[in-house]
């Protein structure tokens, strides 16, 4: 909450927003719980594959459900979501997930955490958009908890 800035007094659906966000946290930290017991056995391109998979067949049948338009999308669109794909899930999270095999599930969510001043960053750069000041603080204060976890998992300190 304190990194983002809370939406607690702008709105009802930003506050919702904010409680989905926290709930995929949660997920994505089971999600690395999980991956980290499969990667002792399973090949990155086996797990990717299967996890990928379900997850397609899954937003497809929540699309399907909730009459979420899947067709019609210009080009620049199509290129978009192609980028997302390759970058965001092929590269980014294939990544974690071959690190699983080696760096701790509880490291590796940490790292994931970077994801937030990341966006920031590129936000800045990319857009000209700034985080909210409230928020600053709160991604220093992530910053400096990776950083500790990190170098105290380097360390030998347990994770």
């Amino acid at each position: 909450a304190f990194a983002t800035g809370a939406d607690f007094s702008v709105s009802g659906r930003a506050f919702a927003g904010d409680l989905l966000a926290v709930a995929g946290g949660m997920f994505a930290a089971i999600y690395t719980a999980f991956g980290e017991r499969a990667r002792v056995s399973v090949s990155t391109a086996t797990y990717t594959t299967v996890c990928y998979g379900v997850c397609s067949l899954i937003l497809l049948v929540v699309c399907l459900a909730g009459g979420v338009r899947l067709t019609g999308f210009d080009g620049g669109t199509w290129l978009a979501i192609l980028a997302l794909v390759a970058g965001a899930q092929l590269l980014g999270h294939s990544m974690f997930n071959y690190a699983l095999r080696r760096v701790s599930a509880t490291t590796v969510s940490v790292l994931i955490l970077l994801e937030a001043p990341g966006a920031a960053l590129i936000g800045w750069v990319w857009l000209g958009q700034l985080p909210r000041p409230l928020a600053l603080p709160g991604l220093a204060l992530l910053l400096a908890g990776v950083v500790v976890v990190v170098l105290g998992t380097a360390r030998g300190c347990p994770s």
